[in-house]
């Protein structure tokens, strides 16, 4: 996910983030229903302190699991729960760290 909005009670805020690993595993199955696994990280830059009196720069790790439903050869349904981890990596004190649990639904293309 590029962009991000977190909500949280000092102030929310928004931000946008850089994945540049994400590993992910499709494992065989019907031709119409494709799960997978999703592991990845990444930076995220956000406009202020996540979580508050931390720091505006934080580093992502993920998991996922999906699963793709093809409707047509290239053209799928993909629905996926994703946990996934923010934190500062000790750039600052203290590093609590925010965990969320992600569900989303979306259309995928494939080639």
């Amino acid at each position: 996910m590029p962009v991000y909005y977190v909500i949280q009670p000092a102030k929310s805020a928004y931000g946008a983030a850089f994945n540049p690993l994400n590993l992910k595993w499709n494992f065989t199955s019907s031709e119409r229903a494709i799960p997978y696994l999703e592991l990845g990280g990444g930076v995220l830059f956000s406009s202020t302190d996540v979580p508050a009196n931390t720091s505006r720069t934080n580093f992502l790790t993920h998991a996922a699991f999906g699963v793709h439903f093809f409707q047509t050869a290239s053209r799928a349904l993909t629905i996926t729960t994703r946990y996934e981890h923010i934190s500062n990596a000790g750039l600052s004190s203290p590093n609590p760290g925010v965990n969320t649990v992600q569900f989303t639904i979306g259309m995928n293309w494939f080639k």
